[in-house]
């Protein structure tokens, strides 16, 4: 499980047909640790102290994994977002994300506003329909507020094409919102809690509570 908050950019070394080699200044890495790498959680395979401050890692990487995120576009000299897995007792500086991608979301627009950007996102409305003003979501493996949702048409707004998000200098400056821009592509993974409240309520609907089985107990409906 990770919180959401980048550690470091890490600088893709090398890409090979089911793993990825990444330099980084996190150096008390060790062979199977879970690590997200923009956001997809993946398992050390292989660790090398370079140097005072700096390692490499490399990590396996499955054909899935590549399907369902934006890690086949990567190429050497990229940079990419690090975060360890939580350990028991650590503070959740952002909200609980678990590494798994949803899908793939493209950039719509950048624009500036005062200090901060505010980033559109375009996305598949299968995972859209996760999503709620202010909730939480993350991309590239980054903790972010949904500002709000947006449609093609002010009067279609349940069906939303994308939505926006927040960027703080500091995010901008720390994590590969720093370089990212009109037409490049994001990781999505929608708050967790989201789903499961999906699957309660798809559990709930599967009930044996009807119409009929009402009536025959009495109840009236009208």
């Amino acid at each position: 499980m990770f919180g959401g908050i980048i550690e470091d950019l890490g600088l893709v070394k090398k890409l090979g047909v089911n793993d990825i080699t990444i330099e980084t200044r996190l150096t008390d890495l060790k062979i199977s640790d879970s690590i997200a790498v923009n956001g997809v959680c993946l398992t050390i395979t292989e660790v090398i102290p370079v140097t005072s401050g700096w390692s490499i890692f490399t990590a396996d990487v499955m054909k899935e994994t590549l399907t369902r995120s934006n890690l086949g576009e990567l190429k050497v000299k990229r940079k990419v977002n690090l975060e360890r897995a939580l350990k028991l007792g650590d503070r959740i500086g952002g909200h609980i994300v678990t590494g798994h991608i949803n899908g793939i979301g493209t950039i719509k627009s950048v624009k500036s506003q005062r200090e901060s950007n505010i980033v559109e996102i375009a996305a598949p409305q299968d995972l859209l329909k996760y999503l709620v003003s202010k909730g939480s979501v993350a991309l590239d493996g980054v903790s972010l507020t949904v500002i709000d949702l947006l449609s093609t048409t002010p009067r279609n707004r349940q069906f939303p094409a994308s939505f926006t998000v927040g960027v703080i200098p500091h995010t901008a400056k720390t994590t590969t919102f720093s370089f990212k821009t009109t037409g490049d592509t994001v990781n999505v993974e929608v708050d967790i809690l989201s789903k499961y409240a999906e699957k309660m309520l798809e559990s709930r609907s599967d009930s044996h509570i009807s119409e009929k089985f009402l009536k025959e107990k009495g109840f009236s409906l009208f």
